[in-house]
């Protein structure tokens, strides 16, 4: 307990351009695990105001959403609430954890906050009820100016000569239309949930003040898989296979272009 909140919370600054990468080794949100997890975050700037997360299949003091204020007096909003805030980071560097019992009866968890924080997600499977599959990503914050495409992610299913059992969450505005690439062949939704194998849950309007966001949670794809939307695409992918497992988000984090000018003579 001692080392429970370590840096989390921490302000780095630099005085040039670093990467930062960070998370828990050994750590765990339950009682009986010990788990690995780490990704790339990006600077204050990238982060966001409104965030989505998709539960995935574990218990719910697994499937936990990390908050972290960059600013004093954040206020946090879940799931469509326009009222009072349900939580106040006082602090920059103040954090709350939620579980899943935050998210909705469909799963999905709808986030806004006044100012940027910062957002991670912990993730976990029931086939081992020891915990030992837990997963965490550094999520991205929604933003008109996401691509729609995401192509490609290489071997989904594998890790090496290891197979895993996996899952591909997206997040995607409502009304649009999905189309798939697995291994060069181009699939409508309809025809991807023909395939032996796959299975489809969704869309499910998430709960916003706007309801204008869907999610859906595809099981079973394999291979070189890519993903095309007329609009706005989030995806993360997150496998596991024993106590193995991996995760991470494939779309997220948007550059404004840079644009110089040279006098031409």
């Amino acid at each position: 307990d001692a080392n429970r909140d370590a840096l989390i919370g921490s302000l780095v600054l630099a005085d040039k351009p670093i990467v930062l990468n960070c998370g828990s080794f050994t750590g765990t949100n339950a009682a009986t695990n010990l788990d690995l997890g780490f990704d790339q975050i990006v600077s204050a700037e990238r982060t966001g105001k409104e965030y989505i997360f998709i539960k995935s299949t574990g218990q719910p003091e697994v499937e936990r959403v990390l908050l972290v204020a960059h600013t004093a007096n954040t206020e946090i909003r879940l799931n469509g609430n326009v009222g009072v805030p349900d939580y106040v980071l006082a602090n920059a560097g103040d954090y709350i954890s939620l579980d899943g019992n935050n998210f909705d009866p469909q799963g999905n968890l709808y986030v806004r906050t006044t100012e940027n924080v910062f957002a991670y997600q912990t993730v976990g499977d029931d086939s081992r009820t020891d915990f030992a599959n837990q997963e965490l990503f550094f999520v991205p914050p929604l933003s008109c100016e996401t691509p729609h495409i995401i192509d490609n992610i290489p071997n989904l299913e594998s890790i090496g000569a290891r197979v895993f059992q996996g899952r591909v969450t997206i997040i995607t505005e409502t009304g649009s239309t999905l189309n798939f690439q697995i291994n060069g062949t181009p699939y409508s939704m309809t025809g991807l949930q023909s395939l032996p194998g796959i299975t489809v849950a969704g869309p499910t309007t998430v709960i916003t003040p706007t309801q204008n966001y869907d999610t859906y949670t595809i099981t079973g794809l394999t291979g070189n898989v890519g993903v095309f939307s007329s609009t706005q695409l989030y995806l993360a992918a997150y496998g596991t296979n024993g106590a193995a497992t991996f995760g991470g988000f494939y779309s997220g984090f948007t550059f404004k272009p840079e644009i110089t000018f040279n006098l031409v003579n």
